[in-house]
């Protein structure tokens, strides 16, 4: 009849209607469930680069330290050979002050 007929439209109406707003809160829930996700993943990537960015500073830094000490330890080298240096020309200078002073007696004696 009408009458069931009618009831069975507005029945499927409200069904439909239910499963509309069955969707939309699923759409909904879904659209939080991705933004969570991606600020997680923003978040968690901008760990790692803070991570790989104090790596790099560490390694850099460490290299610094690596190229000062290999800097000190030729300066060091530099200053011990300056001063074997100097050594070595004050002998040289005695020993030739010595043979000026042998020649001069040498002929003296002559």
């Amino acid at each position: 009849s009408n009458e069931d007929l009618r009831q069975l439209v507005m029945g499927l109406h409200e069904d439909m209607a239910s499963q509309k707003k069955a969707v939309q809160q699923a759409n909904k829930e879904k659209e939080r469930e991705i933004k969570q996700l991606r600020e997680l993943y923003h978040s968690e990537k901008e760990k790692e680069v803070e991570t790989m960015r104090e790596r790099l500073i560490q390694d850099h830094l460490d290299e610094l330290g690596k190229l000062q000490q290999a800097v000190q330890k030729d300066k060091e080298e530099v200053s011990t050979l300056q001063q074997n240096l100097i050594s070595k020309d004050e002998e040289l200078r005695e020993i030739q002050r010595n043979m000026t002073t042998w020649k001069d007696a040498t002929i003296q004696k002559l």
